[in-house]
């Protein structure tokens, strides 16, 4: 009798959530990250769920609550034309070695290009998260392309009329590409570095410097 007494008060381990909802463990293929960005699948951030139903929730076991196609199917259908790049730029900075600059960018000689540059954001750190964040503000910041072709170009000591003549373009789409990279890359650092910075990346706050 004491053997049964003690056997019915005891839970399975994946039972510990909340009163009115268990928490399950993931069981299965799933990833730490989401496909999209740099924040953790639902599946990491909450474990898998079920309601007072017993009926299992809309956890995403590939992307975040931002990109889940059940709950934000626009911001899915947003940043899934950018997944592409999004993972090659992550490649790119792993094989660059990027993580180990302390600057917030850095043009890499790249022979396709007009200049024979291409930018890179620099990661804060080389935690996966630091990573992602950094591929993710260089894809969705459009500094890319023309912006970033005639900002190598200006720091090689170009000006705006032979940097047009280069791009085949107009002296004014150059001067316009010019005065919008400042505020793309404010907008790049915001998603760089995080709304609240971590405590192990906080003491590389320091001014920095672009190199080429």
């Amino acid at each position: 009798m004491r053997l049964i007494d003690t056997l019915s008060r005891k839970q399975p381990e994946h039972t510990g959530g909340p009163t009115g909802r268990v928490y399950l463990k993931a069981k299965g293929r799933y990833a730490d990250y989401c496909d999209l960005c740099w924040r953790p699948s639902e599946v990491t951030a909450k474990g898998d769920q079920r309601d007072e139903d017993n009926r299992k929730l809309s956890t995403s076991r590939r992307f975040c609550s931002e990109h889940n196609p059940q709950t934000s199917a626009s911001n899915y259908r947003r940043d899934l034309k950018f997944k592409a790049d999004f993972w090659a730029e992550m490649e790119n900075i792993r094989k660059l070695g990027l993580a180990r600059y302390d600057t917030k960018f850095k043009f890499i000689p790249d022979e396709t290009t007009p200049s024979g540059w291409e930018l890179h954001l620099v990661p804060v750190s080389a935690h996966p998260e630091d990573v992602r964040r950094a591929a993710y503000a260089l894809v969705h910041s459009k500094l890319r392309g023309t912006p970033a072709q005639c900002l190598a170009m200006k720091m090689q000591g170009l000006s705006p009329q032979e940097t047009a003549v280069r791009l085949g373009i107009t002296d004014r789409t150059v001067r316009l590409a010019l005065s919008g990279v400042m505020p793309k890359l404010k907008q790049a650092e915001v998603i760089r570095w995080g709304e609240a910075p971590r405590s192990r990346i906080a003491s590389r706050m320091a001014p920095q410097t672009c190199v080429l």
